[in-house]
Formats: structure tokens, sequence, C-alpha cells
């Protein structure tokens, strides 16, 4: 009888419901952090070059944080550029880091202050003229609308000089438009002066035969910001990895690389607009491989275009916008794959390059937006970057994860915003040890590592619960041409150029208020191949699965986009669409085809209702919790996990209520017929399934349970006894 109750129990574990499973418990000091790291920032100013303090803190980061893979940063001065200083200081570094178990990534700014003329950024300043009775107008063209100070920056941004770049002059029929036949080069008998590197005095004599006419000018400001368009700027990082390659650094990061840094919206006069371009001849190379045209045209029909000739400024703003979006973007390409040519295929990579966190201000002229394409394993926001465009980037990249780098002057806000995060598959990149800039709380206050200790002590919880992404509903995809393009309608037109009419985080955040699941990303997905459309008639974005669609301001679309969509629809794709349209991405008409893609919303309102219509319901679960595409359920609950009073938790999975107290966090995963696969939880008391005890232990424990071959296992914390594990 013995003997066949063994091989019932075999029988069991292969699988089969036959007996009660075998159940080990073991007692643990604290759970390891598996499969993602915990991540700090550390600011590395003078001081802490002196008398090898980067070791002592490094010691104390060892012995009083919780964090395993630490960022370094060169702040007020210190220049990793340097390499005869800094190679046997970053030898010593890691070596000692990994003694104590410790990772060291190495963040890198673009190469300092002594950029070549040749391989400098300008930015193009323009002025519009009317050339009087005898062809004869002068006007000044100042430098201006970029920021001085930089933390990235031995030295403040500085004009280098001013110099003519074009002239044209042509007869004006109305704002922006000339009449045809008029235009002419003019560039070579305009006469200019610059007597200070920000100033150029310009002089023109044109001769009766173009009195009255208008003149566009031109002036090209040379900065101390290197060219990222010629590759000067990644063979700087190649050659700063060149220099340390014998250093087994476990990461690389950029930090908002950006374009040269512009006035952002909160320093722009209220007068005042950025009309400015960015240029190199490098980027003008690179225009005409793109487009077969001289970007001197392209600036030219950005601002004027012959009567009739709409769809030429049209296409020209859509081609250099795209251009300029593309810069940062190749940079962190070749960023990306330079790093693991050198410090090996596991590096870790990072990090964000949301800068503003917001669409509509400077953000496409700063980063490109390119927050959904930025090559990386894991996603990386910042600051107060929303849910809907977090999931977004989380859905972009491969990993189950997304880091957002945080800080703030008062710890508690920290605190519930990192707590909060963990619920949607996020971890807090923490900002900054050794904050030298007062932005943050110094995270090496023994307030903050007291208060930050239990929060990673639940995200080690978490790592090892390891669930995927949460699920959402609503695929919201938003044209990313329509944002960078006012034209031809100048009440939408933005200080910084763009559509201030396209809203796609607002539109996000309505829906995500009204309880939608949505993910939310620029059409940029489906031009870099990140959404496709299946066999079965599903959307794929990145390996992520959706039956509906939402695409936000369709004018403008590439014709990628427009065969993207027709596809699915094809496929009998569900989609609502919403905003303006009627051309494409070179201007030319195509109303009728996209009049034929789904049903037009106008406004939100109209929205919600097509998705009833589709079947899409508001399913976000109330509270800081989620269900995942692994059907597993996380929440969190704040300030009960940095508390003593433990908080009840509820949730319905495969049909059965699982209920019981904890103190912050719980996680849990069945098979899809109700059975326990995995638990993790910060001071669990007990749990109950559909009011039956499941587990109850002595006094709140951190615990983490999972199933085998051999059956459940139970961690618990050293001292803590189970008294009821009844778990199938």
């Amino acid at each position: 009888m013995k003997l066949v109750s063994f091989f019932i129990c075999i029988l069991f574990l292969a699988g089969l419901n036959s007996c009660q499973p075998v159940i080990e418990v073991e007692e643990v000091d604290s759970f390891e952090n598996v499969n993602h790291p915990r991540v700090l920032y550390w600011f590395w100013s003078p001081d802490v070059l002196q008398n090898e303090r980067y070791l002592t803190d490094l010691d104390s980061i060892a012995k009083k944080s919780p964090f395993n893979l630490i960022f370094i940063t060169a702040r007020d001065g210190v220049d990793f550029y340097n390499y005869e200083v800094m190679r046997p200081i970053f030898s010593r570094l890691v070596e000692e880091a990994h003694q104590k178990n410790l990772k060291i990534g190495l963040q890198l700014w673009d190469g300092g202050d002594e950029i070549p003329l040749e391989h400098s950024m300008r930015l193009l300043g323009e002025k519009e003229v009317t050339l009087d009775a005898v062809g004869h107008a002068s006007c000044d063209l100042i430098a201006k609308h970029v920021r001085q100070n930089s933390i990235n920056r031995h030295s403040d941004v500085k004009v280098q000089k001013s110099e003519l770049f074009k002239v044209w002059a042509f007869k004006k029929a109305e704002d922006g438009v000339y009449v045809p036949g008029t235009l002419s080069d003019i560039t070579s008998i305009v006469q200019s002066v610059s007597k200070t590197p920000d100033r150029l005095t310009v002089t023109i004599n044109g001769g009766k035969d173009l009195a009255g006419y208008s003149v566009y000018v031109l002036a090209q400001h040379y900065y101390n910001w290197s060219d990222m368009y010629g590759g000067y700027v990644s063979d700087l990082f190649r050659e700063a990895f060149k220099n340390y390659a014998s250093i087994p650094f476990d990461g690389t990061a950029l930090d908002e690389y950006t374009h040269m840094r512009i006035t952002p919206p909160w320093l722009m006069p209220e007068s005042e607009s950025f009309t400015e371009r960015f240029y190199s001849p490098a980027m003008a190379e690179r225009f005409k491989e793109k487009y077969g045209n001289d970007i001197e045209t392209c600036l030219l029909a950005m601002r004027y275009v012959p009567e009739g000739e709409e769809a030429l400024r049209i296409s020209n703003i859509n081609h250099y916008m795209d251009l300029m979006r593309g810069g940062p973007l190749q940079v962190e390409r070749d960023f990306y794959h330079d790093s693991k040519s050198v410090f090996g295929p596991e590096t870790f990579i990072g990090v964000h390059n949301t800068f503003h966190n917001t669409l509509g201000g400077d953000e496409l002229w700063q980063t490109g937006g390119n927050w959904w394409t930025l090559p990386r394993e894991y996603g990386h926001t910042d600051e107060t970057s929303i849910l809907p465009t977090q999931m977004g980037i989380a859905q972009c990249s491969p990993r189950n994860v997304l880091y957002n780098m945080y800080y703030h002057e008062h710890p508690d806000t920290i605190f519930k915003k990192a707590v909060c995060d963990l619920a949607y598959g996020i971890r807090t990149h923490y900002h900054a040890y050794n904050d030298t800039h007062g932005w943050g709380v110094k995270l090496e206050s023994p307030e903050f590592m007291a208060g930050v200790r239990p929060i990673e002590n639940a995200a080690s919880l978490l790592n090892r619960f390891d669930p995927a992404l949460p699920q959402m509903d609503v695929l919201l995809v938003f044209g990313m041409e329509a944002l960078q393009n006012w034209y031809p309608d100048r009440e939408v037109r933005s200080k910084y150029e763009l559509n201030t009419q396209v809203r796609p985080e607002e539109v996000a955040m309505k829906l995500w208020n009204q309880g939608y699941r949505v993910v939310l990303a620029s059409s940029d997905v489906i031009t870099e191949g990140k959404l496709k459309v299946e066999k079965n008639g599903t959307l794929n974005l990145n390996g992520h699965s959706y039956t509906n669609m939402v695409y936000l301001y369709p004018q403008y679309m590439k014709g990628s986009t427009l065969s993207l969509l027709e596809e699915y629809v094809t496929c009998k794709g569900k989609m609502l669409l919403m905003g303006e349209f009627g051309k494409d991405f070179e201007g030319t008409d195509i109303e009728q085809r996209i009049s034929k893609l789904g049903n037009f919303c106008n406004d939100i309102p109209e929205v919600v209702q097509g998705l009833e219509q589709m079947g899409v319901t508001a399913s976000r679960l109330p509270g800081n919790a989620s269900i995942n595409e692994d059907g597993s359920y996380v929440e969190t609950f704040y300030p009960a996990l940095s508390g003593s009073e433990g908080v009840s938790f509820k949730v319905t999975l495969d049909k059965h209520e699982f209920a019981g107290i904890c103190k912050g966090m719980i996680a849990i995963q069945t098979d899809g017929k109700g059975r326990l696969v995995k638990l993790a939880s910060v001071g669990l008391s007990e749990l109950k399934k559909d009011g039956k005890d499941m587990l109850r232990l002595s006094s709140p424990s951190d615990i983490y349970v999972s199933i085998d071959k051999q059956g459940y296992k139970i961690q618990v914390i050293k001292g803590t006894e189970v008294l009821i594990k009844d778990i199938e």
C-alpha cells in the first residue's frame, strides 16, 4: 500500500492532482536580489576624487544601501575624458566594487568643450526684411535661445562665431507665399560683418530691380556643441571605450542625450518663439542622401513656397523634422553597439532620453522624442512620465521591467512614487548619491537609506517573482508627423513650431483615468517595424498582442504607416481614429484611403463609445494594482510598505477569490485553474482562497512561494513559523 501511495505522489508531481503536494519550508536571512538590478546614480564631484573618497563612498554604498548597480556620472568639472587621471581610478573602483558584489556603470556626456569648428553644431537664425525704393535694407541677427549653462560641460555653451548662411529675395504674395518666378538667391551680393561672436549685421543692396521685394536671411551661429551627424560624437564615445576597454565595466549610459540645449518653455520669453534650425555640413550631407535635395532648398521651403505649392511646404517641414529627430537616435544606436562590442553582450545599457517628459514643448528639438525606439534592453523614463507612456516604452523594450529615474527634495514623495510604480513593473533608478545640485534629497542620508530599504526589499521579491508586464487593453498610437508639423493652420502653431492640437498624452490620461488600461506609443513604432499585423489579424507590438487600436492624429502619416493600417483593416482589425486627416508625409491627398480605415471620433467621449462598441471595457483594477500578461496579480500599498500595520488585499484569479493581510506588497500567480504557482509578499500574515486558509504565519514575514517538479517551496524570514500551509 505504501508503494502504491508513493507512485501516486510521483504521478502528482508529474502534473496530476491525485494527492497533496510535497511542501518544503526554508528559513532565510533575506531574499537575494535576482533577475533585475537595483540601480543607483552616483554624482562624481571633484571632492570624490580627493584622498580616494570614492572608495570610502563605495564601501558605504555596499554596507548601508540595498543597491547593486551603481552608475557614476561626472559633475562639477570632473572629466571622464581625462584618461590618464581616470583610468587608474576607474580600475581600482571596479575591482573593489566587484569584490563587494557591486556592479559599476559608466555614464558619459558628449565629450567636452574643445570642439573643432568644422565639427561644431550651428543654429540658423532668420530674419525677413523688405527692400526700400532703391533695393536697400539692413538687419541684425543675434544668436539666442540656447541654454548657456549645462551640467555636462566644464564651461558654458557659447557662440564661437556668426556668419552669413543664405539670402533669398522674392516678391511676396502673402505670409509664407511668394509669386512664382520671382525667387532669386542673392547671397553673393549681401554684405555682412560680425563684431562680436553672437551678432551678425547684414546689409543688402539689391538695386531698384528688387525694390519692394521681401528678403529672407539666414545666419549660422557656431556653438561649442558637437555635431552628431558626421560621426564625430560617436567617435568620441568609441575613443572613451577604447581607453577604458581593460576595465570590466558592467554598464554604460547616455543620460538625456540631446541636440544643443535650447531655451525650455518655462524660460522662453512670452514674446519669443523658437524658430531657429539646427544645421551642420554633415547634416546637409545626410539630408541629401536621404531625400535627394539640398538642405538649403528645404530650409527655404519650410518658410516660403510659391503660390499653389502648399504640398511643398508640408513635405519639407516633414523631411527636416524627420532628419533632425533622427540625429540623437543614431548616436544612441552607435553607443549601444559599441558598448556591447567593448564591454560584452551582457552590458547593461542605460538610461532614459525622456528630457522634459512631455511631447508638446521642446522635447522633439532635444531628444527627437525617440522614446519608443531607443536601443535598450530595459525601457527607461524619468521623473513624472505618465503611466501610459511608460507602459508603451516598456513594451517596446525586450525586458519585463522599466526603470524610472527619480529625485525629489522630500523623501516621502520618493518613497510613495517608488512603491506605487512597483505595481506596474517599474523600478526606481534613484537619483542621486552625493547630489551636489541640490535637486533632491542626498541619498546617502540615514533618513533616506532607512526609508528606501523596505521598498527595495519589496523590489527584490518582485524581481524574484518576475511577473510579465501589465496587461493593457487599448493600443493608442499617435502620429508623430502630425505633432511636428503645424502647417497650414497658424492658429495651432506652438512656440516650438509644433501643432498644439496634437495632445496624445492628454487623450491617454483621460482614458486611463476612466479605467482603461492604455498603452501610448508614437507612429515611430510602425516606421521602425516594432508594430506588425499578425496572420490572425491581431496587432503585435514587440511581442505584445492587441485586438484593437486607436490611431490619433493621422495627418501627414508616412506611407509605411498607412500601409500597415490598411493591412490591419483588411484583416478585420478593429480601429478608431481621431484627429485631422487628408494629407500624407509628402503632402499628397490621401483622404479617401484614410476614410476607409475605421470609425472617426471627434472627442474622448466618442472614443469611449467606440471602444465600448468594440467590446473593450474599462478593466483597470482599483487601487495600486495590476493584472499582468502572464495572468499574475501585483498590488502595492503606501505607506503600509514602510509601516508596521498590515493591510488587507483581495483579488479574483481564475474565478477564485484570494484574500489576505500583508504589509505593503503582494504578488500572486495561478495556473489558469486556480492553483497557486507563485507568490511573493512583504509582511504576509495570512492568505485565503475562497475563504479557506491557505497560509498562516506566526508573525508577518516576507515570503516567497514557488513550485517545481519536487513540489512547493516556501521561503520565509528566519524565526517565522508557517502555521498553516494548505496550498493545494
